[in-house]
């Protein structure tokens, strides 16, 4: 017996909108997907398959465009020129996707390097800090309170003689 699902059914088993399941019926990715009397679409399971294989594709990054000459080659049926052309097609998109991941372990291997450079570089803070920390508590304990320079008192006279100033007023406004 032949288990048939309404596209709300393949809607959830793929993670696809129906929305999604129409577009790829509607561009040819989906063919010959069959409808019951009362014009709802039924996939088998060899749709299923199919679909299963177009997720896949689409997971490595593959273009649509080029899903869609997949699936073109592949309504031609398993003649030699089709079947060549489909593993030529797979062949450069699986050279793509190596070459992709190399450069993808290229770029962790540097991400990794520099997150080991800042283990070292927080160690080296840490120590620093540490060293400070501890000379700088044993000489607050030894040290007396801190005089007022002289330099500091004039700039705390400066700062209270300008708070007791009157606001400039603009040029050409008489004062209130």
């Amino acid at each position: 017996m032949t288990t048939f699902l309404t596209i709300a059914q393949v809607a959830e088993a793929t993670g696809l909108s129906t929305h999604t399941l129409r577009y790829y019926e509607r561009i040819g990715l989906l063919d010959s997907v069959q409808r019951r009397d009362n014009g709802h679409r039924v996939f088998r399971a060899e749709d299923m398959t199919w679909l299963a294989f177009l997720l896949r594709l689409r997971d490595t990054g593959m273009p649509i465009a080029q899903m869609l000459q997949y699936a073109a080659l592949r309504r031609q049926g398993d003649s030699l020129a089709s079947v060549s052309a489909r593993q030529r097609l797979l062949e450069l998109h699986a050279a793509a996707l190596e070459a992709e991941q190399r450069a993808r372990a290229e770029t962790l291997a540097v991400l990794r390097e520099k997150i080991v450079n800042y283990d070292g570089i927080r160690a080296r803070i840490a120590a620093a800090e540490s060293a400070l920390g501890s000379a700088s508590s044993s000489r607050k304990s030894k040290q007396q309170p801190k005089r007022q320079s002289n330099e500091d008192a004039h700039d705390a006279d400066r700062t209270n003689r300008t708070a007791r100033r009157k606001p400039r007023q603009p040029a050409g406004r008489p004062e209130s």
